[in-house]
This record gives C-alpha cells, sequence and structure tokens, in this order.
C-alpha cells in the first residue's frame, strides 16, 4: 500500500484554554491529589482538553515517531521563540472518529512555543511535555476543521496514560448510546486514579457537551460533588455546570430532580471536609441569590447548625463573602 503523507503545521490552538484562567494555590498541607507530573502536567489538563477534542470532533489515534528531524529555530511563518521539529508517525491504533482520507503514515511539524509564550495569556501547547523520540508512541488528537485548519488539541507521550483515555472514550460511547449509564459517573475509576475521568467528565458538560438527558446529568454532578480526587479546575467547572443546570429557564430540571440535587447540597455542604462543602455552598448561595433557594425541608438540627459553621468558616476564609439573605435566613432556626 502507497503510504499517504500529510503534513500539519501544530501552533497554539486559538481554542486552547488558559492555566491562568483559574486559581491555583491551594491550602497549606494539603495533598494535591489531582497533580501528578508528565513533564510538568496535570491529570486535570489531560481530561480537560480530552472533553475538547471530543466536543471538536477530533480524530483520536495512537500512533509510533518512525524519524525525526533535527529542530530548526526562527522558522519565519512562525511565531518567534518557537522551535520546530518534523516527525514522521506510523498509525498504529485509530481511538476515535477515524477519517477514511487519512493514510497509514502522518508526517506532522511539532512546534514548542518558548516559555515566554507558554506562560502568557495563550496558554499551553498541546505539545508541552511532551516527550518525542524514534520508536516513542504517541496520543493524538487531531483537530481538522471545515476551514481547512489543522491542530492537535490532545498529545500525550506518557504510555501509562493510553489505556485511561481508551477507557474514558468507552465510557463516553456508552454514555451516549444509554444516557442513564450517565448515573454511574461517580463510580467510575480508570486506572490507578480517576482524576483524568472526571476532569473529562465534568469538563465536557460545561463546555456544552451532552449525554443526551440533562436530568441525569445534572444528578451524577451531583454526585461527584463528594469526590476527593476533583482538581480545583474541574470542581469549578462542576459548580458552574450545576448551577445551570438548576437555574435554567430554557430548559428546567423536574421538581424531583431539584428535590435529589437539593438533599445532595445540603448534605456535602454539612460535611466535615470543608473543600467539598464549599463547592455546594457556592451552588446554594448562587441558588440563594437568584430566589430559588428551598433547602430548609432538608436541613435537620445538626445538618443545620454544621453547614452554618462552614458558612462562616469560608466567609472567615474569604472563600465566600457574606450578605446572602435568603440563604442566612434559611440557616436561622425556626425561621419559615
Amino acid at each position: 500500500m502507497t503510504e499517504t503523507l500529510i503534513t500539519v503545521s501544530l501552533m497554539l490552538a486559538s481554542s486552547s484554554f488558559s492555566m491562568d484562567s483559574f486559581p491555583t494555590s491551594r491550602p497549606k498541607g494539603q495533598m494535591d491529589l489531582e497533580t501528578f507530573q508528565e513533564s510538568g502536567r496535570s491529570q486535570y489538563e489531560v481530561g480537560n482538553r480530552l472533553a475538547t477534542s471530543v466536543i471538536e470532533g477530533c480524530t483520536i489515534f495512537i500512533g509510533s515517531v518512525r524519524q525525526i528531524e533535527r529542530p530548526v529555530r526562527g522558522i519565519p511563518s512562525e511565531r518567534e521563540g518557537a522551535v520546530q521539529a518534523k516527525l514522521n508517525l506510523r498509525i498504529d491504533e485509530w481511538l476515535w472518529n477515524r477519517q477514511a482520507d487519512l493514510g497509514p503514515v502522518i508526517e506532522v511539524v511539532q512546534t514548542i512555543s518558548s516559555e515566554k509564550r507558554r506562560l502568557g495569556s495563550e496558554g499551553r501547547s498541546a505539545w508541552d511535555g511532551v516527550e518525542v523520540s524514534v520508536g516513542a508512541r504517541l496520543l493524538v488528537a487531531l483537530n481538522r476543521t471545515q476551514t481547512g485548519d489543522q491542530r492537535y488539541e490532545l498529545v500525550i507521550s506518557d504510555g501509562s496514560l493510553f489505556p485511561i483515555v481508551q477507557q474514558a472514550l468507552a465510557w463516553h460511547t456508552r454514555y451516549v448510546r444509554e444516557p442513564n449509564e450517565v448515573l454511574n459517573a461517580s463510580q467510575v475509576v480508570i486506572g490507578n486514579t480517576d482524576s483524568i475521568f472526571l476532569s473529562y467528565f465534568v469538563s465536557y458538560l460545561y463546555r456544552g457537551g451532552t449525554f443526551g438527558n440533562h436530568e441525569f446529568e445534572a444528578l451524577a454532578l451531583g454526585g461527584l460533588l463528594s469526590n476527593v480526587h476533583l482538581s480545583q479546575q474541574s470542581s469549578a467547572f462542576l459548580r458552574l455546570t450545576l448551577a445551570r443546570f438548576m437555574l435554567s429557564e430554557f430548559e428546567p430540571l423536574s421538581d424531583s430532580t431539584r428535590r435529589d440535587l437539593m438533599e445532595i447540597l445540603t448534605s456535602v455542604g454539612s460535611s466535615d471536609d470543608l473543600q467539598r462543602a464549599a463547592d455546594a455552598i457556592i451552588i446554594l448561595l448562587r441558588l440563594s441569590d437568584r430566589k430559588q433557594l428551598q433547602m430548609k425541608p432538608y436541613l435537620n438540627s445538626q445538618k443545620q447548625r454544621r453547614l452554618n459553621q462552614n458558612y462562616r468558616e469560608l466567609i472567615k476564609e474569604g472563600k465566600v463573602k457574606g450578605g446572602h439573605a435568603e440563604f442566612e435566613q434559611q440557616l436561622t432556626p425556626h425561621s419559615g
């Protein structure tokens, strides 16, 4: 078979998110559960980029590096400070959305931006931290847009992550075919940690993806609120997405689903884990500010007391502001 060669140039994708958009600090002494190093890359970023890859309709495959041309700096057509290397990849396995016009061998141009650009507002490149050598295997998500542009949303060189990504894609297919299966998302653990899966799942829904049933998706997000593997970034996406579902006027949740979610929010918000409680309380405050909070029926005296303590502690730490009248009224014993 004649080998088909395709030349593509990877730059910082315009759709790439910036890690600077999210808080990165955490309380002193707290275990960094979600972050590990693959040349400085986090599990959160891998999962987030995987979600983007699925939403953007990327072709995802695993390939072996057959040949590398020496890096060339300062090519006029590329960004200042970028380093490029041509890679010849043989496709070993198609994982997602295979495109018939792609042959078994692809020639790509790896572009790595300078440290200054990586830390700037443009965010990280998909190639940052990727280790490339002859014989190495890469997991790649190639985005071929309708305008003819080609870029990579995700590139991974750590082979231990390949099965995790493969299983996440398998779960994605299952959820799309059977929307009720999304309710089991909180029970999914892939590999040694579920941080990549959680990041993919939460990011996918945050970015507007759907598995076909918002009621199930909202309940699935509620089930993740107490998960200790959630990164700060994934927690932020979860809060924003769940609040969006609960406040939606275009596609309102059923009364039954809202009751189930309120039970979850008050339970997590009154728990001993202040970090997880914070996520629930922030959502409750948003509901309160929109005059859609009805948590009183779900609070016994112990929950009420503990929820109030967590709320006051978050105000003291500067993580939330006070003055949420409806929320505070429903925390008051004997209030209506």
